[in-house]
């Protein structure tokens, strides 16, 4: 029953993986930033280009926990 946005600091490897991540801006909600941490690491990512070439980069997104019908 919560509801929050957590934005995610993402370490991105040259090949569009996961090097790491971090709370940039945490919930109130302890639950919700463990749950965007653990998202986040299982996603992948369009690496950033540098000449044409795939080189890794650090980026944040942002993850939003919204109920659906107010449940």
């Amino acid at each position: 029953g919560q509801e929050g946005t957590v934005v995610v600091g993402v370490e991105v490897r040259a090949d569009g993986s996961v090097a790491a991540v971090d709370l940039a801006q945490a919930s109130p909600h302890p639950l919700l930033n463990r749950e965007a941490l653990r998202a986040v690491r299982g996603w992948r990512f369009e690496p950033a280009l540098r000449h044409g070439v795939p080189v890794a980069s650090r980026t944040e997104v942002t993850v939003v926990f919204r109920l659906r019908d107010g449940r």
